[in-house]
């Protein structure tokens, strides 16, 4: 679990230097247009190096832009499945020691059922314990009916592919550029909802690389329940929230 919550805020701490490189590519650019505005009116000599300036920053800026529409959608995804391990992990192994606290407590009871209660007369000798081969027999299968019980998480798809997510900006970047479309629903992950899977206890960082998406248009935050909220700030949802910054307009 804490290598899970370790990989979720490794992700976040990712995103906000995106965020924090493209305010700062925003300001930037906000400032060279500004002079280069002053410069014109001027008439200065240098208004043409000005100009390439502005438009290799409007370049970066956009690049920028399209990373971090990326990243978003990758992250709020792999922060949803991460949460989906870490709290299967956490809830399988309270049903493996509920399941095995079950074993325990029936055994338990079939063994003590063995003790006599028969009447002990006064002067004679105590009555004799005849249950020893039985209760031998029960904590043989109650060790065996523990060993048996194993543990078990929900089904996950695992972690996805950052060059899918690539893939289907350009993907949306192409459609929109032809038109306009109807909004496009979450895709579903077809993930069996009924029993249980054995769970790999491998990194995070080692699980297969599957092509599952999420095409969603609409603002969800990263346990998929839909937002009210227009702004996409990953820190609203933050594992670990660190100090709030100043938003530009």
């Amino acid at each position: 679990m804490r290598e899970h919550l370790k990989a979720i805020r490794a992700r976040e701490h990712a995103l906000e230097v995106i965020e924090e490189r493209r305010r700062t590519l925003s300001r930037k650019t906000d400032d060279a247009d500004k002079k280069l505005g002053r410069m014109e009116r001027e008439n200065h000599k240098n208004v043409g190096a000005q100009r390439a300036t502005l438009d290799q920053l409007r370049i970066d800026l956009r690049t920028t832009n399209s990373e971090l529409t990326v990243e978003e959608a990758a992250t709020y995804d792999f922060k949803r499945s991460t949460t989906r391990m870490w709290m299967g992990l956490k809830f399988g192994g309270l049903l493996q020691l509920c399941e095995k606290g079950t074993i325990v407590a029936e055994y338990g009871k079939m063994t003590i059922s063995e003790i006599p209660e028969v009447i002990t007369r006064p002067g004679r000798l105590k009555c004799t314990w005849n249950g020893k081969s039985k209760t031998q027999v029960y904590v043989e299968e109650a060790d065996a009916c523990i060993a048996e019980v194993a543990l078990s998480t929900v089904p996950s798809v695992g972690f996805r592919d950052r060059r899918h997510y690539e893939q289907l900006y350009r993907e949306e970047a192409s459609a929109n550029s032809q038109g306009p479309s109807e909004t496009q629903q979450p895709l579903e992950i077809n993930v069996p909802t009924t029993g249980v899977t054995d769970i790999s206890l491998s990194s995070p960082h080692d699980a297969a690389q599957l092509p599952a998406v999420y095409t969603g248009q609409q603002t969800v935050d990263d346990i998929g329940v839909v937002s009210r909220s227009p702004a996409n700030d990953s820190r609203a949802f933050a594992t670990f929230p660190g100090p709030k910054r100043n938003q530009e307009p």
